[in-house]
C-alpha cells in the first residue's frame, strides 16, 4: 500500500493578476493582510495581500495565491475584509481627467452569488468542477460593493445547491481541470 503524500506541489513564481485581463470576470478575492511601504518601480506603496480566484470569463479558472492587490479602489473595498471571502465582478469606475479609470468590484448578481457559492464550495473541498463556470458579463454599475460570503450564509444556502444540481458529464474529461 502506497502512503498519500501529504505536501502540497511547489507553487510556480507567479508575477501577480493582470487586473485588465480580468475585466467584467467574476472573481472570488481572499484578503489575508495589508502590507505598507513595498518598494515598487514606482516608489513606495502600499497593497492588500489576497488570493483571487477567477470564476469567469477569458481566464476562468486562473488561481493568484498570496497576491498583492495595489489598485487603491480596490484596496480600500478589501481592506476591512481581511480574512474574510468576497465575491465580485470586476470592472472600472470612472477616471479623473488625466488619470486612467480605478479598478473596482461590482455588486454582483443574484446568479453571480449562486456561482460563486458553488465555487468556494468547491474550492474549499478541494473536488474538481462538474463544468466550469460560463461566462457571463454583468451590466457596469458605478457604485462600488462587494458581497462577503460568510460561513452561516453558506450553511443556510447548502441545501438549494443540492436542489439546483446538473448532471455531471464523465469525470475522466476534466483530470486536469483546475480545482474549482
Amino acid at each position: 500500500m502506497t502512503a498519500m503524500n501529504p505536501f502540497a506541489s511547489i507553487p510556480s513564481p507567479s508575477d501577480g493578476i493582470t487586473w485588465a485581463d480580468n475585466n467584467g470576470a467574476l472573481l472570488i478575492l481572499q484578503p489575508t493582510a495589508i502590507e505598507t511601504g513595498i518598494q515598487t518601480s514606482y516608489g513606495s506603496a502600499d497593497a492588500v495581500r489576497a488570493n483571487v480566484w477567477v470564476l469567469d470569463g477569458p481566464n476562468a479558472g486562473e488561481v493568484h495565491d498570496d497576491t498583492l492587490v495595489f489598485p487603491k479602489l480596490l484596496q480600500s473595498q478589501l481592506k476591512s475584509r481581511i480574512n474574510q471571502v468576497v465575491l465580485g465582478r470586476l470592472g472600472q469606475g470612472v477616471g479623473k481627467p488625466g488619470q486612467s479609470a480605478p479598478w473596482m468590484l461590482n455588486e454582483p448578481t443574484q446568479q453571480d452569488v449562486q456561482t460563486g457559492m458553488q465555487a468556494w464550495e468547491r474550492i474549499q473541498s478541494g473536488t474538481t468542477p462538474a463544468q466550469p463556470a460560463q461566462q457571463q458579463q454583468a451590466p457596469a454599475q458605478q457604485a462600488p460593493a462587494a458581497t462577503t460570503l460568510q460561513p452561516q450564509a453558506q450553511a443556510q444556502a447548502q441545501p438549494a445547491w443540492g436542489q439546483q444540481a446538473q448532471q455531471a458529464p464523465v469525470q475522466s474529461q476534466y483530470n486536469d481541470a483546475p480545482p474549482f
